[in-house]
């Protein structure tokens, strides 16, 4: 009983490390991103851009050629 609920709790503990990493990472990155945007001096057009890619259900909006239906470039 005691040694598969140690099994367990030592699973669960490495899950929520792995998990917390990951989110880390993806954090670490956006916050890059956006960093970047600023420097370039436009995080308005960045900002529009993560707007609509939200909005938008094309499934072609990131083509290489831009969106057939919205006006964000890629």
């Amino acid at each position: 009983m005691f040694k598969s609920l140690k099994s367990f709790l030592i699973n669960l503990g490495w899950f929520t490390v792995g998990v917390t990493a990951i989110a880390v990472e993806e954090s670490y990155k956006a916050g890059k991103i956006v960093a970047d945007a600023v420097k370039d001096g436009d995080p308005q057009k960045y900002a529009r851009y993560q707007i609509t890619r939200l909005k938008c259900r094309e499934p072609l909006h990131n083509h290489h050629d831009g969106c057939p239906a919205c006006d964000m470039p890629v």
